[in-house]
């Protein structure tokens, strides 16, 4: 959980909006991590899952940032 946190917060991660209105977020701390979570209007974010992110993220990520 702390890698989550420092790769969001520290890691200048890339963030995208879902068609389901979740969020996907692509960022680096010691490795490159994709995160899916929902964020409520009190500034909470929900963690739905985490993964290490596959080369086409990771190519996304350098693309975008």
């Amino acid at each position: 959980m702390e890698e989550i946190k420092k790769t969001l917060l520290e890691g200048k991660p890339y963030f995208s909006k879902t068609k389901d209105g979740r969020y996907f977020s692509i960022g680096k701390f010691n490795r490159y991590i994709s995160v899916v979570f929902n964020h409520n209007k009190f500034n909470e974010s929900e963690i739905i899952t985490a993964y290490p992110s596959s080369d086409w993220q990771i190519k996304l990520h350098k693309r975008k940032s």
